[in-house]
């Protein structure tokens, strides 16, 4: 078991501007590790949107402040609590401690077995995962296969699984035909036109400010076109689906070019601007417009979420599924990790340890 130490960790004390509001401490580790808890060693740790939204207090849930931040990360267990190892317990979700009885899904994360020293584990998001060393309670750890990278499985487990959920849960789609998503170089685009690709389907990006090196990115990983917003690829494209994450005007390009009875799935506001009601798209084509959020799917069919995962995992083994990495840190460089996320349109920066 180890024993107690000193772990940094990045704190935030009130809403507002990470730049403001985030500070690097040492949290001081307790000197055994509580029974029924892992202390876990963190590998990576994945710089989200979101995150910038919980730090602001403008993301679908709310922090308790003070609390340390990062939403997505993996670890490896360095020591168990006395007493033996715990079931380990299939979840997203979990305290720090004291314990609380926060509901979990069901289903261990094994299947049935133990948590051990040396599982990779995910470290759920409500602790805050840009510290390096945690207590967390067993049960509610998620064990990972070691025989993939922490830097792939720390960037798995939000934006591949929203974009199979799209793909699945919107339209009929068979092999042929063809899906649109604005942010064409954002992670969830990323991992939609890698799955679209594995099942024949035909995905469009459209980004913003389209370089040379977008389109031959972009198609290397299964695009079938690369469309810059100012193009008006809605006189071309007639798609049975469409992936919005930008919001304003992006979004209305998206739903003229849907296909009649056609989705659009808005899944966020990048642009921080108003969606107009397209009415003669909603009448004419009978378009539909819906939303997703990943954090509720969780809630609402934690039995599925293994699956999913697995399922993710398979297709990385094969080489189906990466996810593009703009940028390594240490956690002590934290203000170029974070300036260089807000500015990044390809790919994810992540903190290393």
């Amino acid at each position: 078991m180890r024993k107690g130490g000193m772990s940094k960790a990045l704190i935030c004390r009130q809403s507002g501007e990470w730049h403001d509001v985030l500070s690097l401490e040492e949290l001081k580790l307790p000197p055994e590790v509580a029974k029924g808890f892992s202390r876990v060693r963190m590998l990576a740790a994945a710089i989200h949107p979101s995150d910038f939204g919980m730090i602001a207090g403008t993301y679908g849930k709310a922090k308790v402040f003070p609390c340390a931040m990062g939403r997505e990360g993996v670890g490896e267990v360095i020591a168990l609590g006395r007493g033996g190892s715990e079931r380990a317990d299939m979840g997203p979700v979990g305290p720090k401690a004291p314990p609380q009885n926060i509901p979990r899904p069901e289903g261990g994360g094994r299947g049935v077995g133990e948590i051990k020293v040396g599982d990779i584990v995910r470290i759920p998001e409500e602790l805050g995962v840009w510290q390096e060393v945690i207590d967390c309670q067993s049960q509610n750890l998620f064990i990972c296969p070691k025989d993939l990278k922490p830097e792939q499985l720390a960037l798995g487990f939000i934006n591949p699984p929203t974009a199979l959920r799209i793909l699945e849960d919107f339209a009929a789609l068979k092999p042929g035909d063809a899906v649109i998503t604005n942010a064409g170089k954002s992670a969830v685009s990323q991992s939609l036109i890698q799955l679209g690709r594995d099942r024949g389907l035909k995905v469009h990006a459209v980004v913003r400010g389209k370089t040379e090196g977008d389109e031959s990115w972009l198609k290397s990983i299964g695009a079938a076109a690369v469309w810059d917003e100012t193009q008006e690829y809605f006189k071309e494209v007639k798609a049975a689906l469409a992936l919005n994450q930008v919001g304003g005007p992006s979004v209305l390009g998206l739903i003229k070019a849907l296909a009649d009875h056609g989705v659009c799935v808005t899944i966020g506001g990048a642009s921080k601007e108003l969606v107009r009601y397209p009415t003669r798209e909603l009448i004419f084509k009978d378009a539909q417009l819906r939303g997703f959020w990943w954090d509720r799917y969780l809630r609402e069919n934690p039995a599925k979420v293994r699956p999913i995962m697995e399922e993710i995992w398979e297709l990385m083994r094969k080489g189906k599924l990466t996810q593009e990495i703009a940028g390594k840190y240490k956690l002590t460089d934290y203000a170029k990790a974070l300036t260089q996320a807000e500015e990044s349109r390809r790919g994810k920066v992540i903190f290393v340890w």
